[in-house]
């Protein structure tokens, strides 16, 4: 099949001449749409609409942005394309993902993500803005030894903020308390330790960074 000529109809042939070129048009139209649409030929309900979207990588910002319109495309960012959105012309562009393929086993799951420690369990997933958020749970043994927590994903620096909270698992009235250790936050890890050495406890905790 030839490709689509926009010099058809030629103007020169008759049109009985020049109709095997519209026809040749008419299907590659066809199967050009069908790339990610059903296909024109498709007789249902259904025509038109789209299987799935396809987006090139853009270099920067999309050309010809308007006023009171948004544009969504994808860029690359560390050698993976991730979605953008910029609303109309302000050309501020607001990253609405972070994929990290590495590390999908992990990805808003509840999984045993650390192997060989069963009681690290959690996952991560991605906030606007290339934004990392992970979160999981840790069982603290009955002793007040430091407790190193590994992360499911890596963070690319140590701005990270991370919420930290325990589980009553006994009937014990003391108070008990389970802290960050102070100078422990990497970009991989945490430190924790709680300030009771007689129960066992289990930790519930979160964290947002980049």
């Amino acid at each position: 099949m030839s490709l689509y000529n926009p010099a058809v109809p030629t103007g020169t042939l008759e049109l009985d001449e020049d109709y095997i070129n519209l026809q040749h048009n008419f299907q590659q139209l066809d199967t050009t749409y069908k790339v990610n649409h059903i296909a024109l030929t498709d007789n249902t309900t259904n025509n038109g609409a789209h299987t799935f979207v396809e987006l090139r990588n853009q270099a920067g910002l999309p050309a010809g942005l308007k006023t009171l319109e948004g544009t969504i495309y994808t860029k690359i960012v560390s050698a993976v394309s991730e979605l953008f959105y910029t609303p109309d012309t302000s050309t501020n562009e607001y990253q609405l993902t972070r994929t990290i393929s590495a590390n999908f086993a992990a990805f808003s799951t509840f999984t045993n993500y650390a192997p060989p420690l069963p009681t690290q369990n959690g996952g991560w997933t991605f906030l606007p803005g290339g934004m990392l958020f992970q979160y999981g749970t840790i069982t603290i043994a009955a002793n007040s030894t430091v407790k190193t927590l590994v992360f499911p994903v890596a963070f690319s620096n140590t701005n990270i903020v991370i919420t930290v909270t325990r589980e009553k698992t006994d009937t014990s009235t003391t108070a008990q308390e389970i802290r960050i250790v102070t100078g422990s936050i990497t970009t991989s890890q945490f430190q924790v330790i709680q300030s009771s050495s007689s129960s066992t406890n289990i930790m519930h905790w979160h964290a947002i960074g980049k």
